[in-house]
């Protein structure tokens, strides 16, 4: 199940909590600027033609984080944290507002579980079950 997002955010749209403003001049604002986001939608939308399911990520998201991880070399874990971390990546991804996250546990430090498997992939072996999923990307060149 796909849900097309609101139009597509320019840079003037994007809220920063300390009132400030992106840069035009960032890379990833130059890049955003010339990727057909709305294009890629159509296509996109498509592969989704049932309205059962879980609703699918936004093609910016989900292509947008790709993206950052393909021309930063990032591993699934870093590409995540990168994003946290960066205005310009929420932006780039299509986020409307910079978001801050708190991941800690109220103590001050952030609970991890590591999986026993591979710690890049996130899957978790049989026993585990608070927390079992996989996933797999596939992406084409337009």
């Amino acid at each position: 199940m796909y849900r097309k997002p609101s139009p597509q955010l320019t840079i003037d749209d994007f809220i920063l909590p300390f009132s400030g403003r992106l840069s035009a001049e960032n890379r990833w604002v130059q890049l955003a600027k010339i990727i057909p986001w709305d294009e890629i939608e159509k296509d996109y939308a498509f592969m989704f033609p049932s309205d059962r399911g879980n609703v699918a990520k936004p093609v910016r998201m989900a292509l947008g984080s790709l993206i950052i991880q393909a021309r930063c070399g990032y591993t699934d874990r870093e590409t995540i944290r990168q994003i946290t971390e960066n205005p310009y990546l929420q932006y780039f991804i299509g986020f409307k507002e910079y978001q801050l996250t708190n991941e800690s546990n109220g103590s001050g430090e952030k609970e991890v579980k590591e999986s026993t498997a591979d710690p890049e992939s996130g899957m978790f072996h049989k026993g585990e079950k608070e927390r079992c999923f996989a996933y797999t990307v596939s992406v084409a060149c337009l």
